[in-house]
C-alpha cells in the first residue's frame, strides 16, 4: 500500500511538473509612427493600456527602391504586394497587400520592451495584410483611394529564445489590426494606432531541446 501511494504521489509530482500553466491574455492599444516608404521600414510604437512600454516592427525592403525616388518605391510595392490580390465581389472590392515570409526576402520582425504589467522583452516574426479599398468599385487606383486610411491587420508569433525578464522561455502568439494605414510620401511620417490581443504562456517543452521552426509549428 506505501508503494502503490508512493507511485501515485510521484506520479502527481511529474504531472504538475510538466503541465504548462495557463495562457495570459493582454488586451493592448498601441500609437506610433513609422512609413513604408522609407528606408529602413521601421514602425515605433507605445503602449496605450494593456502594457507599459514600447513597440516596433521592421520590414526588410532591401529590393525596394530607394525613398528618393517616391513614386518609384510605390510603384514597385503597388505592382508587387497589391495589383495582383484585387477583390471583385460587389459592394467590398478593394486590394490587399501581404507582407510575409514569402513575399519578402526575410520575414518581417516585431520587438516589444515591457515595464508593466510584466517586465522584460520578448520578438518574433510578424505578417502583415494591408487593405486599399477600390471606392470607385472600377479596379483603377485613383490618388483619393492611394492617400484614404487603409485598414491594417498583423499577427505575430513570439521566439521564445528572445525573451528576456519574465518572458524568458515563454511561447505565445497575437494578433493586431488598425484603421488609419498610410502611404505617407517623405519627409512625413505615418501615424498609426493599432488595438489587439497577445497570449503569452510557458513553452509546452523546453526551449533548448525544440527549434524556433519546432515551436512555431505548434500554433499553425
Amino acid at each position: 500500500m506505501k508503494k502503490l501511494a508512493l507511485a501515485i504521489t510521484v506520479l502527481a509530482v511529474a504531472l504538475f511538473v510538466v503541465a504548462p500553466a495557463g495562457a495570459t491574455t493582454y488586451n493592448v492599444g498601441m500609437t506610433g509612427l513609422g512609413s513604408f516608404m522609407k528606408s529602413p521600414v521601421v514602425y515605433n510604437f507605445n503602449f496605450m493600456f494593456g502594457m507599459t512600454g514600447t513597440w516596433s516592427f521592421t520590414i526588410d525592403d532591401s529590393l525596394w527602391p530607394d525613398p528618393s525616388d517616391p513614386d518609384a518605391r510605390f510603384d514597385y510595392i503597388w505592382n508587387t504586394f497589391f495589383a495582383g490580390n484585387y477583390d471583385a465581389t460587389p459592394g467590398a472590392q478593394a486590394w490587399r497587400g501581404y507582407f510575409d515570409a514569402q513575399t519578402l526576402p526575410s520575414t518581417p520582425q516585431f520587438t516589444m520592451n515591457v515595464s508593466s504589467p510584466l517586465a522584460g522583452s520578448f520578438g518574433g516574426d510578424i505578417t502583415f495584410v494591408v487593405q486599399v479599398r477600390d471606392g470607385y468599385s472600377d479596379g483603377i487606383l485613383s490618388d483619393t483611394e492611394k492617400f484614404n486610411d487603409h485598414n491594417i491587420n498583423a499577427t505575430i508569433l513570439l521566439d521564445p529564445t528572445l525573451g528576456t525578464g519574465d518572458f524568458e522561455n515563454m511561447c505565445g502568439h497575437g494578433s493586431m489590426s488598425g484603421g488609419d494605414f498610410n502611404f505617407v510620401y517623405p519627409p512625413e511620417d505615418d501615424m498609426l494606432t493599432m488595438f489587439g490581443q497577445i497570449q503569452i504562456e510557458p513553452c509546452p517543452s523546453p526551449v533548448e531541446d525544440s527549434s524556433w521552426g519546432t515551436i512555431k509549428a505548434l500554433y499553425r
